[in-house]
């Protein structure tokens, strides 16, 4: 991703954000799609990292 190369919203209603998830967390993260949060939905056990060898 480009950070250059994201839109500015000039509309007061809304809010342009970056979010940086590291690569290996063990934290699951969710969209819920009424409200359009992030939400951290649950911490995993294993690192999913370790699972895809």
């Amino acid at each position: 991703m480009n950070l250059d190369q994201l839109e500015v919203s000039h509309d007061a209603d809304s809010l342009c954000v970056v979010i940086e998830i590291s690569k290996h967390s063990n934290i699951k993260y969710e969209l819920d799609k009424e409200s359009g949060a992030l939400m951290v939905d649950r911490p995993q056990n294993t690192n999913p990292y370790w699972q895809k060898r």
